[in-house]
């Protein structure tokens, strides 16, 4: 086993005693968090996590809600040591043998997967903003256009009322 794990590249493999601290990490982690095998052991693993989601608990309730039923999926950005932020797809199980040993966390970086998403999205706010700009710019052209037209409607009707002169 020691050989699929260190053989594996694209997925991140962490090894977690049952407080959630690192005890094993493959270069597929190393990779994908930026940090050496010496850097992460021992370290509890809120630090892959962003900063707000280590404030909110998250860390702790994937380790909770793994223990509780055996395994935790999810989906979110996490953090790399030197600060920039990828979107991660993973899996948190529960080692279970002889009593409970600790936990496996088992991710990949999704980024490539995710940034056409997020470019959709972008795109859609900003004609989204847009119609709200142009929305407002039409009800004051309509007005505008529609008062002179009015105007001479009006005149044209007076010139049918009043009597036809012949020079």
């Amino acid at each position: 086993m020691r050989l699929v794990t260190e053989s594996t590249h694209d997925y991140a493999i962490i090894v977690l005693n049952d407080e959630g601290h690192l005890t094993d990490w493959n270069r597929g982690a190393e990779n994908a968090f930026g940090y050496s095998k010496d850097e992460a052991e021992g370290r509890h693993f809120r630090f892959i996590f962003l900063l707000e989601d280590q404030a909110n608990g998250t860390p702790g309730k994937e380790l909770d809600a793994a223990h509780r039923r055996g395994r935790s999926d999810d989906e979110r950005w996490h953090m790399r040591n030197d600060g920039s932020r990828f979107y991660c797809s993973g899996e948190v199980t529960a080692l279970a043998g002889n009593g409970f040993r600790g936990f496996v966390k088992i991710a990949r970086d999704m980024t490539e997967h995710v940034k056409p998403q997020d470019e959709q999205l972008k795109n859609l706010t900003a004609t989204q903003n847009s119609s709200l700009v142009k929305d407002p710019l039409f009800v004051v052209m309509s007005h505008e256009l529609k008062h002179p037209l009015n105007l001479v409607q009006l005149n044209a009707q007076l010139a049918r009322r009043l009597p036809i002169a012949y020079c």
